[in-house]
Formats: structure tokens, sequence, C-alpha cells
């Protein structure tokens, strides 16, 4: 009876180190308060260990690289107690460049495919990043990727895509009650540049405003890239 009792007692304390969803998947929380799985300076190695992330708004994060398919990354929680709790899409969590680096660099290995990658992106304010192509965001396909109740602002590329790069095979790209705005690039392409056989879905054409850039200062555009506006799923 005794050997039983603590067999229960091991099971319930097990039970409460880690929250689990409605199926059955560890809940991955990172931040700087209590209970959080990792802080914020180990988010990366967060992404490569685990397919579904939440970030507290308590920190400003590093700059991230996602280069598996399938990731899932939630910001907006209060603390790491919160997760079931992220309603309020006002409420973001921070990814910095610095003024120095990219914030987000999307790059799925070349196996890959846009139908087999799925990578979401909810509740982040990417910002102050810098880099040749894409300041606030690299997309190298093949791709798809969903942003969602997210901003892209105030990040620059000496370059193209002051806001964000889409370059290499294709890219599926989904922009859902998103903003990319307030960002420059020097030369082509102030808030999106998209290279090559590409798609954008977006809700409206005011979520891409105020870039800037000496050619195309919200969007350039090749002849093999497709944006289509007012059909996001």
């Amino acid at each position: 009876m005794l050997n039983r009792w603590l067999l229960t007692a091991l099971l319930f304390s097990s039970m409460l180190q880690t929250d689990v969803d409605m199926n059955h998947k560890p809940i991955i929380t990172v931040g700087s308060g209590l209970g959080c799985h990792y802080p914020p300076d180990r988010l990366n190695q967060a992404i490569k260990e685990h397919n579904t992330i939440y970030l507290t708004t308590e920190s400003v994060y590093p700059p991230i690289q996602i280069n598996h398919p399938k990731l899932t990354l939630i910001g907006g929680l209060t603390d790491c107690g919160d997760w079931k709790q992220v309603r309020n899409h006002s409420q973001k969590s921070i990814i910095s460049g610095f003024h120095l680096y990219r914030p987000v660099t999307i790059n799925p290995h070349e196996s890959e495919s846009a139908v087999t990658t799925d990578i979401k992106l909810k509740n982040l304010h990417i910002i102050n990043g810098h880099a040749d192509s894409g300041g606030g965001l690299h997309i190298t396909g093949p791709a798809h990727v969903s942003l969602q109740d997210t901003v892209i602002e105030h990040n620059t590329a000496s370059y193209r895509g002051g806001g964000m790069a889409l370059t290499g095979p294709h890219v599926e790209l989904q922009i859902i009650n998103s903003l990319v705005q307030f960002n420059r690039a020097e030369r082509l392409g102030g808030g999106i540049s998209c290279e090559g056989e590409h798609r954008i879905k977006i809700d409206h054409e005011q979520q891409i405003k105020a870039n800037q850039a000496p050619l195309a200062e919200n969007y350039l555009l090749d002849q093999a890239c497709f944006i289509k506006i007012n059909q996001a799923d």
C-alpha cells in the first residue's frame, strides 16, 4: 500500500512540472519569470528542441534562426503561467535585431517543400533589425509561413527588403491581421522584396504601408512573384 501511495505521489508531482494542452502536448514557455522552461537567451535552443513555443512579454528576445520545417511561435503571454489566456492581440512579444542583426531568419532544409513545412509566427513585434537583404525577416524557400497578429517595423536593409525578403525556391506566405510598416531599404523594396516563384496573401493593402526606399517603397515583386489581396484564409 505504501509503495502504491509513493508511486501515485510521484506521478502527480511529475504532472505539475509541465503544462499539457488539449492534445496532450507539452506547453513550452520562454521568458524571464518564474516557471519558464527556457530563459530568453535560450530561445534558439527551445526552437531546435520543440515545435510549439509560447513567449512572455516580460523580455526582449534576441534574433532567432528557424531551420526545421514545423514551428508555432506564439507571443503575448503575461507570464509563463498564462499560456491558456493568450487573447489580447495588442500584447506582443518583442524580437529585436538591436539595430545590428536581422531578428528572424527562416531557412528550412532544402529537402523540404512548401507543402511539408508549416511555420506560424503569432503575436510578435519584430523590430530594430538590420541586414543587407530582409532587415526584419528573411525567408528562404521552400517554406509555408504565416504571420498572424504580428508587426514588422523599424527595420532597415542596406540593399533590398527593409521589412522582409523572400528568396530561394517556392515560398507561400500569409499575412493575417498583421502589419509591415515604417521599414526602410537603401535601394529597393522598403517593405517587402520578393525574388522568385513565391505567393503572398494579405487581407488588404493597408497592411503594407509607410515603408521607404528609392525604388518600390512598399513592394518589390519580380515577374514570378504573385501577391493576392483580400484572400487570406
